[in-house]
């Protein structure tokens, strides 16, 4: 009796496993993901399958031959029910039985982990539940506890001493406010006893941060603080547009993938050396941050890339080579976010409380030409740092054949990555164009997505799932709050307290870069980026403006300062990032935090590089 595995061939053995039950709906770019993680194995007559009993990690597909279950009689025929060990996908720990060869069989092992990675939910379920009613008729009580243990339990809200503080902090603080206050303008007063509150929701996270931002919108227009036009300015303004429809047409690239097509075309190309492979990724990662609103986003979308990557290129789990190309995959596609307007929401939001006449100056192409030398010095840091750090790493052995079969089974271009190509190519073309047309790039985005609601690329399902609409709900009421504090005179009132911030500003500005990135650091200990960084924009922009200086680099430097982070919980595209691999201890953690502890230190540094740059540019 015989066993033998062998890799499979991208033409004959995927276009069977097409025709499978089980993979017969399976679309072409999943597929392709699946390709590096599949093995071919044959059997000759009466060699076992599946025993009974073991770990049940992974399921196959019979192409060929006749198995037999045991104890049941009832063979099972290829591409009739051609799929063994199905239990392992219904969340069995062991397999229930035991499968045998009749005759000599040939078999496609799927890994169940890997499977339910890259299939998406739906299919996966609707697959287990027709594998249950036929195969078992409807019965599950012989998996016990069994069934179902991967799925996570829903945690209720938690209450503590530190959440019961928190509200009762809530009540106290603007109470407190409205108590000693009472000889301040009635208008200011009440703003300030409602932000107040919304600060101590964002720090004691009681609420999710666009409730709290949108209590204070609320707040205002039931006492009247500013008028209803003001107070819901924001969701009528160019950047909530901007954020809305550049959200719509990354669904649309997203749900292509074309962005994976994109990663598979710069390895083919890519020399098969440690400096290569990982400015590869560096830039894959780099490339798809303009692109891609969302940090958390890109990195749930090439994490399995990730995976596939260091099996192809043969690195081992937690090896220095694995973890350097984590690093590097990671910080391109996390740390150049402050170099591209529409990397992130947050820069929307930020570049929302700009005034018109800053918006109008930087807009997508001003911005990153602007945000450059910052950039090229970032991708200098990552190269130089990774380079020291990992200096003695095993060879990657890229396989080019590998990269090419994905290539094939994705086949030509589908029609909604040539709509997702069009779209991206359109916008940025007329943005690029934007000083000649003179259209605000907001409309030209709105003008995209519409298009792509027309042609129905973007429907009701991919709206309602694609969009971030309440970051659109923080949004928006964020620069309602700026205006309303802008209505009833706050800010120059802040101005004229923090004279002596003002006189830093304007004598020294290096120092007041100094003091501004440390109040950042010191509330990204308590708040989370978007929070911490409008925070510090609604303080620092009033005063920047009323000084005379550039107020987008004050901006930018906020932006930049934000984004680095120290401990995991500040990041959470990290955490993200860590458990989508932590089942295969894809990284070293430890020498991972260590390099980014370095690398943010970079950035600090990078943004004190910069002052020169700025001043070349004449903005200080």
């Amino acid at each position: 009796m015989t066993v033998n595995s062998s890799s499979l061939d991208v033409v004959q053995d995927m276009m069977q496993l097409k025709n499978a039950n089980v993979f017969c709906d399976l679309s072409q770019d999943v597929l392709a993901r699946l390709y590096p993680h599949l093995s071919k194995w044959q059997f000759q007559t009466g060699t076992p399958i599946i025993t009974g009993g073991t770990e049940a990690d992974s399921f196959f597909v019979l192409i060929s031959g006749t198995a037999i279950e045991s104890p049941s009689e009832k063979p099972l025929q290829h591409r009739a029910n051609g799929f063994l060990g199905m239990e392992s996908l219904i969340g069995a720990n062991t397999f229930q039985q035991s499968v045998n060869a009749v005759d000599d069989c040939i078999c496609i092992r799927v890994p169940v982990d890997i499977f339910c990675e890259v299939v998406p939910t739906p299919y996966r379920t609707r697959l287990s539940e027709d594998w249950i009613r036929h195969r078992l008729d409807a019965t599950t009580d012989r998996y016990g506890d069994n069934t179902g243990h991967r799925s996570k339990p829903t945690v209720g809200a938690t209450w503590n001493a530190f959440t019961m503080l928190g509200w009762v902090m809530t009540i106290a603080l603007p109470a407190a406010i409205l108590f000693f206050g009472r000889h301040l303008d009635w208008s200011k007063l009440n703003f300030m006893a409602a932000f107040s509150a919304t600060v101590v929701m964002w720090i004691f996270k009681l609420v999710p941060p666009y409730v709290a931002g949108l209590f204070t919108v609320l707040a205002c227009s039931v006492l009247g603080v500013a008028p209803h036009n003001i107070a819901l300015s924001g969701f009528a303004s160019s950047s909530f547009f901007m954020t809305l429809s550049i959200f719509g047409i990354g669904t649309v690239l997203v749900n292509s993938q074309l962005s994976y097509r994109l990663v598979l075309l710069i390895l083919k190309h890519c020399p098969p050396t440690p400096f290569w492979t990982n400015f590869s990724v560096l830039v894959a990662g780099i490339l798809l941050t303009p692109i891609l609103p969302g940090t958390n986003g890109r990195v749930g979308l090439l994490s399995p890339l990730l995976k596939d990557l260091c099996s192809s290129l043969g690195l081992k789990a937690g090896s220095d080579g694995a973890t350097r190309l984590s690093i590097s995959m990671f910080s391109g596609l996390s740390m150049f976010s402050a170099v591209f307007l529409t990397s992130k929401s947050l820069n929307l939001l930020i570049f929302g409380l700009l005034s018109t006449q800053r918006q109008n100056e930087f807009q997508w192409v001003h911005w990153f030409t602007s945000a450059s030398f910052t950039g090229v010095l970032l991708l200098l840091a990552v190269l130089l740092v990774t380079s020291i750090a990992f200096r003695k790493v095993e060879p990657p052995k890229l396989s080019k054949e590998h990269v090419e079969a994905q290539l094939t089974l994705l086949g030509p271009l589908t029609r909604s990555e040539r709509i997702a190509f069009s779209a991206v190519g359109v916008f940025m073309l007329f943005v690029i164009l934007s000083s000649f047309h003179k259209i605000n790039p907001a409309w030209i985005a709105f003008a995209v997505m519409f298009a792509l609601l027309i042609i129905g690329a973007l429907g009701k399902k991919e709206l309602m799932s694609g969009i971030d609409w309440t970051f659109l709900l923080l949004l928006g009421s964020m620069i309602g709050l700026v205006k309303v504090m802008e209505h009833v005179g706050l800010n120059a009132d802040l101005s004229r307290q923090l004279d002596m911030m003002e006189s830093i500003m304007t004598r020294n500005f290096i120092l007041f870069v100094a003091v501004l990135m440390t109040v950042i650091l010191v509330l990204r200990l308590f708040l989370p980026i978007n929070a911490a960084a409008v925070l510090a924009a609604t303080v620092f922009l009033p005063i920047a403006q009323s000084n005379g200086i550039n107020t987008w680099v004050v901006a930018f430097i906020i932006l930049s300062t934000a984004e680095c982070w120290f401990f995991p919980y500040q990041a959470s595209y990290f955490i993200m990032f860590d458990e989508l691999t932590r089942d295969t201890a894809l990284f070293n953690r430890g020498r991972f935090l260590r390099t980014n502890y370095v690398l943010a230190g970079c950035r600090l540094a990078i943004v004190f590089a910069t002052l020169p740059f700025f001043h070349w540019l004449g903005y200080l």
